[in-house]
């Protein structure tokens, strides 16, 4: 077993896709699964997943949280957490309690967070990929959300690094 730390999420997986491997068809572990080369078909583990810089899934990801270096064409959905390093692209919809997104990800899909695992939802968010260009006024905008939500007195659910 081997383990990864990307800012957040402590990854450790069983299986792992090298970077010179393609997989066609669904994964199922019940350990975590790191993938450096591409999937082609859904992933589904009970651990962590992890999707290296270069890595691709073309697929839907389950898994308890998940860490997204390289691409996902797919929805992700989490028990935990989902982190997206700056190097990392999503195309598809993210179902999770806490989202962690770096500056410079693209990101084309809707967002459902619950707050807690396995909660009812307490805000969802529609983002899509914007230009680098945008990019002071994608965190005024969050800075706004963070005031509306004080003013309201909603608890904080994500978390983003910048």
């Amino acid at each position: 077993m081997t383990r990864l730390r990307k800012g957040t999420i402590s990854v450790k997986w069983d299986t792992r896709i090298g970077n010179a491997t393609v997989v066609e068809g669904t994964i199922i572990s019940e350990g975590g699964v790191s993938i450096e080369g591409t999937v082609n078909g859904a992933v589904s583990c009970r651990e962590s997943a992890a999707v290296h810089d270069g890595g691709k899934l073309h697929g839907d990801l389950e898994a308890e949280n998940a860490c997204i270096a390289g691409y996902v064409e797919g929805s992700i959905k989490t028990r935990n957490a989902v982190e997206v390093i700056s190097t990392g692209k999503v195309k598809g919809d993210i179902d999770s309690s806490s989202l962690t997104v770096a500056e410079g990800v693209v990101f084309d899909g809707n967002c459902h967070m619950t707050g807690k695992p396995g909660g009812e939802s307490d805000y969802s968010v529609i983002s899509k990929s914007c230009p680098e260009n945008s990019i002071p006024l994608v965190k005024r905008v969050s800075k706004l959300f963070s005031h509306v939500k004080d003013l309201f007195g909603i608890k904080n659910t994500s978390s983003s690094s910048q």
